[in-house]
């Protein structure tokens, strides 16, 4: 019997008798368990049931090799039906042929076969001669039965041909860890015949629309052909708005722009929107919050309209570092392609794969994906890259810095030659670009030139000792009106969940966010504090980036961050959208005062610092608490010798 983990933490057994095509599943261990009886609206499958919760602790699946030929036949004609119809070319008509008719061979023909052909004969015939008397030869006879109009033939009658009665009362090969005498012999002879399999679907017919609709308004083929889904019509009255006039965006997307609410473009949109148009390759450097997305959306997306597809594949592909980043770009195509026929799929880890397969299977135009569950579908066959034009790559940097540029290369191994190339981030370390020169043709290079917090978004220190960071940031949001909504960044995932353990002890209404977190609570996370019914939500730097969460008030560096670009991308969470008004508080540890002084170096400014006045810091310092060599060593370091990415250098005046 062999062992298959269904789910995180769950298993299942199974054995697979080949004499009678059955496959036995053991679900939980339970002797007492009940006779077996059919499953509902699932045909051939019977269910062994726990007689004190009534759930179903062993399956057994009669006709296992009809089950997958139904299934496969399902697939096919479903795959069928929603194919794009191909017009034959005519066929032109044939010349008379004058060639004589071929004449059948002879035996002096067949006395002339080389001697190849004289072994395999010789080797034939001495098998058959060695083989039992009673075994029939293979051909027609082993051949799958035909599926008439009937229905294809029933489990039962392949069980009832396959296994002879004199093997009938016999366990199967494999059989279940409790006793299963009365289970395995129903197999062979079923009291009840075995429900009859679903058969598939009539197709429906077409409706045909009356004529003068036809004349008014002709079908797109790119909308209606291939199961594609039917686009939202447009609203009388939509057009482009001026602002984005630059750059002869499609109606379609001009109409959806203007649904988003969308006005004028930003500085990175109007720099990089051109070229890419185009069909160039871009790199774009800008700050987060300043409108990447939808900066390499529209073009990728007007180049997709331009040219109908072909067939059922991809042929944009944008990949993120981080789920909730993915889910947000995928909301985003989806709004903008909202007139549009295009199909978009957004597939990441944490979520059912079953849902992402049909998804992709039915027929997509742009994916949104992490890079590790994009190979894993690619390695299971479910989507191709082949026919990729555009590829994005969103927030480069931060997958160089949580590694997944091995990944990225795989990725890009696949794709094909002759494509566009997208790279947009908040910095360009050395190793971006090495991996724009491997995979770009001549980038443009779009910078915008502000990569500073805006002047809006008031920045504050609190010196603190490590063990009172707890005790401040409890009483800073139970004393401070104004902090209703903020975000806290701790460095580790360990301590991401001792700090929401320690809010959540004090009464307040917390949550945590990091990556060993199931996919599902992120999310509920996230939009409870989106929601506002989190007071906080504490995580770690998977929530530093391409997260825009409206109107969010604070955010809370509890942990030093430990490069000047994450200071900077955590504090841009608040200050976003058009007040672009937010506080950054930042807890100031013993040893923290180097990368303060870098910050401020950045910045061209020092930050003030604040105390609390009703704040008891006079707590004597546990041992783990205290400064360490490696942090003295470390505040003793020049702040000139740090290495800052191309996008935070502070330019000479």
């Amino acid at each position: 019997m062999k062992t298959l983990h269904t789910a995180p933490g769950e298993t299942a057994h199974y054995t697979y008798d080949a004499r009678s095509d059955t496959l036995h599943v053991v679900l939980e261990d339970c002797p007492a368990a009940g006779d077996a009886a059919p499953l509902p609206d699932q045909p051939g499958v019977w269910a062994r049931r726990d007689p004190a919760s009534g759930r179903p602790v062993a399956l057994e699946v009669r006709g296992v090799q009809q089950h997958l030929l139904e299934r496969l036949v399902r697939e096919l004609v479903t795959a069928a039906r929603e194919a794009p119809p191909v017009v034959p070319a005519p066929t032109p008509v044939p010349d008379t042929d004058t060639r004589p008719a071929p004449t059948a061979p002879t035996a002096a023909d067949d006395g002339a076969a080389p001697a190849g052909s004289k072994r395999k004969r010789r080797r034939r015939k001495r098998s058959a001669e060695s083989a039992p008397a009673d075994a029939s030869p293979v051909g027609a006879d082993d051949a799958l039965p035909p599926i008439t109009a009937d229905g294809p033939p029933t489990a039962e009658a392949d069980a009832s041909a396959a296994v002879p009665e004199e093997s009938a009362p016999a366990a199967a090969e494999g059989a279940l860890p409790w006793d299963t005498g009365p289970l395995v012999r129903e197999v062979a002879a079923p009291a009840d015949p075995v429900p009859a399999p679903m058969e598939a679907e009539a197709p429906a017919a077409p409706v045909e629309s009356p004529p003068a609709a036809r004349d008014a308004a002709p079908a797109t083929p790119a909308a209606t052909a291939g199961g594609r889904r039917a686009p939202e019509p447009v609203p009388p009255g939509a057009a482009t708005p001026e602002g984005f006039a630059f750059c002869a965006l499609d109606a379609r997307l001009g109409a959806a722009i203007q649904a988003m609410g969308f006005q004028e473009p930003t500085p990175i949109q109007r720099r990089a929107v051109p070229p890419a148009m185009e069909g160039r390759d871009v790199k774009g450097l800008a700050q987060t919050g300043t409108g990447k997305t939808l900066a390499y959306l529209l073009p990728a997306l007007q180049r997709l309209l331009e040219r109908p597809a072909a067939d059922a594949r991809p042929r944009l592909l944008v990949v993120t570092p981080t789920r909730e980043l993915a889910a947000q770009v995928g909301e985003h195509a989806e709004a903008l392609a909202r007139f549009t026929p295009l199909r978009v799929s957004v597939v990441y880890g944490g979520e059912s794969m079953g849902d992402q397969i049909k998804s992709l299977r039915r027929g997509t135009d742009v994916v949104v994906a992490t890079p590790g569950r994009l190979l894993d579908h690619v390695n299971r066959r479910n989507v191709q890259l082949d026919a990729i034009r555009v590829v994005v790559l969103d927030e480069t940097d931060r997958m160089l810095d949580m590694g997944f540029m091995p990944d990225v290369r795989r990725i890009f191994d696949l794709l094909p030659v002759e494509r566009q190339t997208l790279l947009f981030g908040a910095t360009l370390p050395p190793d971006i670009e090495s991996l724009s020169a491997r995979f770009q043709t001549a980038p443009e290079l779009v910078e915008v030139a502000r990569q500073l917090p805006p002047a809006t978004l008031e920045q504050r220190l609190y010196p603190v000792g490590r063990h009172l960071k707890i005790p401040l940031l409890i009483h800073l949001l139970r004393t401070e009106p104004g902090l209703t909504k903020v975000l806290v960044f701790a460095e580790t995932k360990v301590e991401t969940d001792v700090v929401t353990r320690k809010l959540g002890e004090a009464g307040l209404r917390v949550a945590a966010m990091h990556g060993d977190r199931p996919q599902k609570d992120r999310e509920r996370a996230l939009s409870r504090l989106k929601e506002g019914d989190l007071q906080a939500l504490v995580a770690t730097n998977v929530a530093a980036r391409g997260l825009d969460i409206e109107e969010l008030s604070h955010v809370v560096n509890y942990d030093m961050p430990q490069t000047v670009d994450d200071y900077v991308h955590r504090i841009g969470r608040t200050a976003r959208g058009a007040v672009a008004e937010g506080t950054a508080y930042t807890f100031v540890a013993p040893g923290d005062e180097t990368m303060v002084q870098r910050i401020e170096a950045v910045l061209d400014r020092s930050v003030p610092r604040f105390t609390v006045p009703d704040f008891d810091y006079d707590v004597p310092t546990p041992s783990w608490a205290r400064t360490s060599a490696k942090d003295l060593a470390r505040s003793l370091t020049k702040p000139g010798k740090a290495r800052f990415s191309r996008s935070f250098v502070p330019r000479r005046r």
